[in-house]
């Protein structure tokens, strides 16, 4: 297994030090001075209908309320961010969450020339932050390694991140500190690493091209000067994932484009607390994905695992019992029929609507369940001060 994590990492570093060298020269950089407020909404109903061992239903519906000032100067590419992050559950006279949302950031956007003849100039963008980092899509994660619930579980994730953009790869590198440790402090300090990379084989993401996806998180649980905790003994989970997607573009207003391929994931743990738990676990997927009529998506999917487990991913794509349950059990093969269909609604960048229904398949158990979802991001930020160079 250290092998493996070792040659995604160096795949990842290769994708990013390609991206970032291997073309053109700069043209153009222009910065101004600014204060500015963005306040970010993000409201849920999330409903699962679901009665098998791994996971019992549950419902999430509430909202987030994020507003934050943004200071920087033209003369740098720094920022500083100071705001609140503020939570209610529907149902709960007490708000969920009200946390500090402070961050560092800096952010630069190039305009390169490119060896590419037909796509002469493109943007090339990289982002740092310091602080409460940025996870609204997931880190770039897929779901059986990052759960879409994360968004409100654990909305807030605090350390350092960098982002980098431009037309032929994504890239986030994050290092989110989840608990801190003090002398003496009762258990071990949490903290998660990740590495996400999405390349693409063309510059313009409107073409058909193939996408090749690489994801490593490692969850890690140590330290020297807590005091012991029977339930928090330490260890560490590494999972690993890629995969090749096809992506076929039409020019037609019935149906815009077309995706297929799969994703291959493995995981790693000797988290001591997880005894009945293989330290080797395995899983592949293999999806279809429709998209018509402009706001409709359809997704057909196919997960076949094995002793497979991941601490911030799906719950029902695992090996193991979720929180959600009445009794802890431990199934080791999994093999599960997805039908996901969306309707999605986007109006710039400032509101999104997601509304989903997702019914399953469990053949093994022979089971139907289904969920559906309904999701709306809205944002708008007005700019209090502006000095141009």
């Amino acid at each position: 297994m250290p092998s493996l994590l070792r040659l995604s990492l160096l795949i990842v570093t290769g994708f990013i030090i390609h991206s970032i060298t291997a073309y053109g020269q700069k043209i153009q950089d222009s910065t101004a001075s600014n204060i500015s407020l963005q306040v970010a909404n993000f409201s849920y109903f999330r409903n699962y209908e679901y009665y098998n061992d791994l996971q019992k239903g549950y419902t999430l519906f509430g909202h987030t309320l994020t507003p934050v000032l943004s200071f920087n100067n033209h003369k740098s590419p720094l920022a500083l961010e100071a705001g609140a992050f503020i939570q209610q559950d529907f149902g709960n006279t007490s708000l969920q969450r009200v946390r500090p949302a402070i961050a560092l950031t800096a952010r630069k956007i190039y305009y390169v020339k490119s060896i590419d003849i037909t796509r002469p100039i493109f943007k090339k963008e990289w982002s740092f932050r310091m602080g409460t980092l940025y996870n609204q899509d997931y880190h770039l994660l897929p779901e059986v390694l990052y759960n879409r619930d994360q968004l409100v579980f654990n909305p807030l994730e605090y350390g350092i991140q960098f982002r980098y953009r431009n037309p032929f790869i994504e890239t986030d590198q994050w290092l989110h500190w989840q608990r801190m440790i003090y002398n003496n402090s009762t258990g071990n300090e949490h903290f998660q690493v990740g590495i996400s990379a999405i390349s693409r084989t063309t510059s313009d993401s409107s073409k058909n091209h193939i996408t090749i996806p690489i994801h490593c998180l490692i969850q890690h649980s140590g330290g020297q000067i807590g005091q012991p905790d029977t339930s928090d003994s330490g260890g560490t989970t590494i999972n690993l994932n890629s995969g090749l997607y096809f992506n076929k573009y039409f020019n037609s207003s019935c149906i815009q484009s077309m995706r297929f391929g799969f994703q291959y994931a493995l995981s790693n743990t000797n988290q001591q607390q997880l005894p009945d738990v293989p330290q080797i676990g395995r899983g592949i997927e293999f999806s279809a994905t429709i998209t018509f009529l402009k706001r409709f998506c359809g997704t057909i999917s196919y997960w076949q695992a094995r002793d497979f487990y991941a601490p911030y991913g799906r719950f029902i794509t695992q090996s193991r019992s979720s929180v959600f349950t009445d009794t802890y059990t431990y199934i080791p093969e999994r093999q599960l029929m997805f039908v996901k269909l969306n309707y999605v609604y986007q109006l710039g960048n400032f509101l999104k609507i997601n509304l989903e229904a997702e019914p399953y398949y469990d053949m093994q158990a022979s089971l139907f369940e289904y969920a559906y979802h309904l999701t709306i991001h809205y944002q708008f930020l007005s700019r209090l001060y502006r000095q141009k160079n």
